[in-house]
């Protein structure tokens, strides 16, 4: 019997997929979905450098769609609003891939900072952003073991990871009172989910392990550990999207069954203040083999 990993209840079958099997969660309070198989070591890093970072230079064999610059200034324009003013505010990018949402940060006025474990992409994020970008959160730990962050964004990122919630606690301990968490991830309930099935962009990239929608990703932040999680929704305009989509895009948001889910999450001041040294004796200290996805 496969059981969920978040809250121990049984996994059914979902979805047959050519490189992996979905199941899903059968809690009405949970309903994560997950890959049965995760590509091994070897195929992952392999899977990187078709997909997103190739090391010879060339173009990637299949090329998933990136975050535009311009959306995310958007996203940080709408985020003014529920944050303090970002002048001089420390941000941390998990899985900062070439390091676009970096580069945008700083010219709202933060100072960031991202962690990357593709060593392909972490040497062009660095090179771009001009800022050391860590391999691990034990990496920029030994670096900077006082490092605190006001802001952690985990951008399409989440899917990826082979132990989400282990990732997230770690995070969660680099948050400063009073700081913020935003993770955004692909909703398994949008229209093209349901149209598209195993031949959705989400379920046919090999590298994702985890699938969610509003309420799976919600329980996972606060199995993490968050007591505070509110789902954002920003209204973004893709520079692709004529009238008629960008109508269809307001309506699908407002009802809950747009192609993105945003989560905004809080901490506590007594979940903010264990030392980050300690982090790397927790289980799961590096349960992201790879970090980093086309989403950057």
């Amino acid at each position: 019997m496969t059981l969920c990993p978040v809250c121990r209840t049984e996994a059914v079958h979902h979805l047959a997929l050519p490189h992996t099997e979905v199941v899903r969660c059968s809690s009405a309070h949970c309903g994560l979905q997950f890959a049965l198989k995760q590509l091994e070591d070897k195929e992952l890093s392999q899977a990187y450098r078709s997909f997103y970072y190739p090391s010879n230079g060339q173009a990637p064999r299949l090329q998933f769609p990136s975050t535009p610059t311009g959306v995310l200034r958007q996203m940080f324009r709408q985020l003014q609003n529920r944050m303090p003013p970002f002048e001089g505010l420390r941000l941390l990018d998990y899985g900062c891939g070439l390091g676009s949402l970096l580069v945008v940060a700083r010219e709202f006025g933060f100072t960031p900072e991202g962690i990357e474990q593709d060593p392909v992409a972490c040497h062009e994020a660095s090179a771009t952003v001009g800022n050391r970008i860590y391999r691990s959160i034990d990496d920029l730990s030994r670096h900077d073991p006082a490092a605190r962050f006001d802001l952690v964004t985990v951008w399409n990122v989440i899917e990826h990871l082979r132990e989400p919630w282990a990732d997230l606690q770690q995070l969660r301990r680099l948050l400063r009172p009073g700081g913020s968490l935003l993770v955004t991830t692909m909703n398994v309930h949008c229209v093209r989910a349901r149209l598209e099935g195993s031949k959705w962009e989400n379920y046919a990239n090999p590298t994702h392990f985890y699938y969610f929608d509003r309420r799976s990703l919600q329980r996972l932040i606060r199995h993490a550990g968050f007591g505070s999680v509110k789902e954002w929704k920003p209204h973004l305009r893709h520079p692709h999207h004529g009238t008629m989509r960008t109508l269809f895009y307001d309506v699908s948001n407002y009802i809950g069954v747009s192609g993105v889910v945003f989560y905004l999450s809080g901490v506590e001041s007594s979940s903010a203040t264990a030392h980050p040294a300690a982090i790397a004796g927790q289980k799961g200290a590096s349960s992201s083999i790879e970090v980093g996805n086309s989403g950057k």
